[in-house]
């Protein structure tokens, strides 16, 4: 049997070995020929065929979503299905862990196909998306989430309040840093869509005092390029081992994110325009989506670790990682322009001649 390792060595935390994957066949009546191993992942060739073993995280949780995505599969096919074990189980145990099977495929992604340039495939995925999303409708009480939205606005407003002291510090410097000069030209744009941010948190946190129930649904939480295969039939969306109920938001965001730096950030806004008319988002989903994307949390990340000391790379390194985070953030600025016209929008500096 041939054994290959990509990513973190072998040892490294929730890194699956090939002991545990020789042992989990068997619950299959498979018998590895070849093995490539992607850390919780492994590209399995066997007598049988060639498949995916996964370490599951949550047993319970993912039978269940195992079941509806058979059940799901019956009707559109979207989720690619798992392979049960010859006593009918989809999970496998081996070593005290959870493991899962399901086809190999072999069909392009929409990460390759990001690379190219290549979006016409993310409205039919964004459109099945919705589809998923309105089948597993679960309402739960709103208040439950109110807790939830004021610990958020507060985290906000504190590094709202981080962000005008480190401008009040850097102003009063006599020998400011190249990264302490880029961040006091780019600061009122970051309060700009930090305070864009926390208006649209304050509309969610509102809205859900005056509803009773909100919807959960079955999300996949990790919605990425990588994990969507671009079939012949239509996307198919892959490794669900850590799906749970959650608002549609989650994975919205998880995709938007994945997107929204380099040229499919456009492909993004008419998918989900896409999405819309399949699953309208409700007004709370609205403000919470708005909410996410708005927030420069790149940008905060970085400053918060700079003026807390804890960056120790030479001061041109951290300048060149300050501007690719702000460059980052600007791309992003203008492919949210299609979200809503009337949001104010700064003026695009040029961030290497700043």
């Amino acid at each position: 049997m041939v054994v290959t390792t990509n990513g973190p060595p072998r040892h490294a935390p929730r890194t699956i070995t090939a002991a545990e994957i020789q042992a989990a066949l068997g619950a299959y009546g498979l018998r590895p020929r070849a093995l490539v191993i992607y850390r919780r992942t492994a590209r399995v060739e066997t007598d049988g065929g060639v498949y995916a073993l996964t370490a599951v995280p949550d047993r319970d949780a993912f039978v269940r979503t195992a079941e509806k995505i058979a059940s799901y599969g019956l009707r559109r096919p979207f989720a690619v299905p798992y392979v049960p074990t010859r006593t009918g189980r989809y999970v496998a145990d081996a070593f005290g862990r959870a493991f899962a099977l399901a086809p190999w495929l072999a069909e392009t992604t929409g990460e390759h196909a990001a690379r190219l340039g290549d979006g016409r495939w993310v409205s039919p995925f964004l459109t099945e998306l919705a589809r998923w999303h309105a089948a597993f409708r679960l309402p739960v009480a709103s208040r439950l989430f109110w807790p939830e939205a004021e610990a958020l606005i507060a985290r906000w407003e504190k590094r709202r309040t981080a962000l005008v002291r480190w401008a009040d510090d850097v102003a009063a410097l006599a020998y400011p840093s190249p990264v302490d000069v880029l961040f006091a030209h780019v600061q009122p744009d970051l309060l700009l869509a930090l305070d864009q941010a926390l208006a649209m948190a304050r509309e969610w946190h509102t809205r859900l005092t005056e509803i009773s129930t909100v919807d959960m649904t079955l999300i996949h939480a990790y919605p990425t390029p990588e994990r969507i295969a671009l079939t012949a039939h239509g996307p198919l969306l892959f490794d669900w081992t850590r799906a749970e109920e959650g608002p549609v938001v989650r994975d919205l965001l998880a995709f938007w994110r994945a997107l929204r730096i380099g040229p499919l950030a456009g492909a993004f806004v008419e998918g989900l325009q896409a999405y819309r008319a399949v699953r309208a988002l409700l007004p709370e989903e609205e403000a919470l989506f708005s909410a996410a994307v708005f927030y420069p949390a790149e940008p905060l990340n970085f400053l918060e670790r700079y003026f807390a000391g804890d960056m120790r790379a030479h001061m041109i390194d951290l300048t060149a990682r300050f501007e690719r985070v702000l460059q980052n953030f600007y791309a992003a600025r203008e492919a949210l322009i299609p979200f809503d016209t009337s949001v104010p929008f700064e003026e695009r500096p040029d961030v290497e001649q700043k």
